[in-house]
């Protein structure tokens, strides 16, 4: 849904989940960490986060030492986004193995079949058809 003026209006049906990830280049591994919005301030340290730009340096700040808080969103280099679409109609004839779908957020080792809520949301499964979209968007987050 989307509201503009007061209105809301549908903008797409069966979308059941969006999750996005973020790509952040980890000082301390020299590798891409894959994180939530929740996690990249807590892994936000020295050792992870690239050092502030030069112009950052003034009033005597130790730019080699010294990080803001949530400084790991600086180094951003992409974005994942995951999305989990059903039928929105409950199909009558519909075997488990056709409801059966794997959430790759949620880990797990393969795909299952709903139980009677769905995870997360707590909606009533009903009988539907779910598959999960993915896709990676790059991410020009300045020269660090």
């Amino acid at each position: 849904m989307r509201r503009e003026d007061g209105v809301a209006q549908e903008v797409a049906q069966g979308v059941e989940r969006l999750d996005f990830l973020y790509g952040a280049a980890m000082i301390s591994t020299g590798g891409m960490a894959y994180l939530t919005a929740d996690q990249v301030a807590p892994n936000s340290t020295v050792a992870n986060c690239p050092k502030p730009s030069r112009s950052f340096q003034s009033g005597g700040v130790d730019i080699a030492n010294w990080r803001e808080p949530a400084c790991l969103w600086r180094s951003l280099r992409s974005i994942e986004v995951h999305a989990l679409f059903n039928t929105v109609d409950d199909v009558a004839v519909m075997s488990p193995q056709d409801m059966a779908y794997w959430y790759s957020v949620d880990s797990g080792s393969g795909p299952v079949a709903p139980g009677a809520t769905m995870p997360v949301t707590g909606l009533t499964s009903g009988r539907m058809m779910r598959r999960e979209f993915v896709s990676l968007a790059s991410v020009r987050n300045g020269s660090n």
